[in-house]
């Protein structure tokens, strides 16, 4: 049980909030109601990320035993209420709840409480540092011949893959996968050019499938086919 909870009793429109890591026991006495809401960790990484522009992987939920809190005490009514309603709930009714939720234990529960949201031209002037484009540019290019995956990148940084993605288009506005792929390119016109190696040897070399996988990428970005290519080198 978690350490807030100890000794303490529920009762009408109390509220209890349990971090997804903790272990909580309940014991309870005669009939009673309880609405419970369960948001997943990734979900409000994410929407950290959205609302103050952090890299959402590294907010805390802070636990909280039975209290008062009237915004979900009514909210709580409010979605009991659209259950007891015949026609079920729609996805966008469940997002646009679980956001809502969200935006709430963020600004109240959260190690980012008190924390004043960002103006939108705060969160769009976010970017990555020049020394972490070199680090994430250096991994790529020492890596070309392997599977890299959006969380191996953010992880050279020390961010979550989501907020990573949006703060790496921002600054090289092109998408990581669309990077890399662009890296593996001119590493294929290089080794193409050199005519050392041939092409389906550069194909595996630089991870891509098989031979022909390869040729329809390099020919979407140059226009043109790596036999070609070669040809004209």
């Amino acid at each position: 049980m978690p350490a807030s909870f100890r000794r303490r009793t529920g009762s009408s429109g109390m509220t209890a909030i349990v971090p997804a890591k903790e272990e909580s026991a309940w014991e309870s006495e005669g009939p009673h109601e309880m609405v419970h809401f369960y948001l997943a960790s990734c979900f409000l990484d994410e929407l950290a990320g959205e609302i103050y522009g952090v890299d959402g992987s590294g907010v805390q939920l802070q636990e909280a035993g039975f209290h008062v809190d009237e915004f979900i005490a009514r909210f709580a009514m409010t979605f009991r209420e659209r259950l007891l309603d015949p026609q079920p709930l729609t996805e966008l009714e469940l997002n646009a709840g679980a956001q809502l939720l969200g935006a709430h234990l963020l600004r109240r529960y959260s190690s980012l409480a008190g924390r004043p949201v960002p103006s939108a031209d705060q969160k769009i002037s976010a970017t990555l540092s020049p020394t972490q484009l070199q680090r994430v540019r250096e991994y790529i290019r020492a890596n070309l011949g392997c599977d890299i995956g959006l969380a191996e990148l953010a992880h050279q940084v020390g961010l979550s893959p989501r907020y990573f993605s949006v703060l790496f288009k921002r600054a090289l506005g092109a998408s990581p996968h669309h990077f890399v792929l662009r890296e593996r390119i001119d590493e294929a016109q290089r080794l193409l050019a050199a005519g050392q190696m041939p092409i389906s040897e550069v194909a595996l070399n630089l991870g891509f499938a098989d031979q022909s996988h390869f040729s329809q990428a390099f020919r979407k970005i140059t226009g043109t086919t790596p036999k070609r290519y070669q040809g004209a080198c």
